[in-house]
């Protein structure tokens, strides 16, 4: 017998990214009651399993593997794949440019509740490295690009390229509990650029390349403040989402963001 349940991994602070996620765990009966943490009084990562001879071999058999690695965007985007509410038609394709990811940025940026160009997957892992290749050249005023952690609209930190006063600036910015901050802003040249966003149980390291072999520190973020223990308004049960997106920020952009790659390593 098993049992199917939600449940949450939280670190030692008491806290987690990885919000609410489905767990199984073998169910042993007492006396006709079902009793699912082996009298400890807790489920655990790790439990003791009894079977039968009989069983046959199933994924139960060991670790199930988690889907982890590159994404070429040379077909449709998988089922690990999900957008900011619906997807509005026509700013997000892998065919107008054949193997590239091409976003282009709508009105609403990441801060508001809206239609908002952002493609992304679930942190499965605590600790855990991504990282994209994007060409971006943004022309008007607002145009911005590049990858971003998220947990909803007051919580994310991203890394990119936009333009500011008719400078393209690569920036990183931090939102906590729907204060943005600048900590990082210097103006570019580069037509294409390495972003990368890496996560340990305690932050958030933003650090881009131009070459894609030196990497430069531009900011990091408090891992808590993306968790759903730090949602101050209503109830949070979801972890955070990494992935790639485009705004104009207050208008639609006609300039295309392309990614040639995603990379989750752990």
């Amino acid at each position: 017998w098993w049992a199917v349940f939600l449940g949450v991994r939280l670190t030692e602070d008491g806290y987690s990214v990885l919000g609410r996620e489905t767990f199984l765990a073998p169910v042993v009966w007492n006396e006709g009651w079902p009793h699912m943490d082996n009298n400890e009084g807790i489920v655990s990562l790790d439990m003791a399993v009894q079977r039968s001879p009989m069983t046959a071999p199933s994924i139960l058999d060991g670790h199930a593997a988690v889907v982890v690695g590159r994404e070429d965007f040379n077909e449709e985007l998988g089922p690990q794949w999900m957008f900011v509410r619906n997807p509005s038609g026509g700013v997000c394709s892998v065919t107008e440019k054949p193997g590239f990811l091409t976003l282009y940025g709508q009105e609403a940026s990441l801060g508001d509740v809206g239609q908002v160009t952002f493609v992304g997957r679930r942190q499965q892992h605590v600790e855990a490295c991504y990282t994209t290749h994007m060409a971006f050249v943004p022309a008007a005023d607002g145009e911005e690009a590049g990858m971003c952690i998220r947990r909803d609209e007051d919580a994310h930190y991203e890394i990119g390229i936009r333009r500011s006063e008719g400078r393209n600036l690569i920036f990183a910015r931090l939102t906590v509990r729907g204060e943005s901050e600048i900590v990082y802003a210097g103006e570019t040249e580069a037509e294409q650029l390495f972003l990368r966003i890496e996560s340990t149980e305690k932050e958030y390291r933003l650090t881009c390349s131009e070459d894609g072999q030196n990497w430069t520190a531009l900011g990091s973020g408090s891992a808590r403040s993306l968790s759903p223990e730090d949602f101050v308004h209503k109830m949070c049960f979801t972890g955070a989402v990494v992935g790639l997106y485009a705004t104009g920020n207050g208008k639609a952009s006609s300039t295309p963001a392309h990614f040639d790659w995603f990379e989750y390593e752990i």
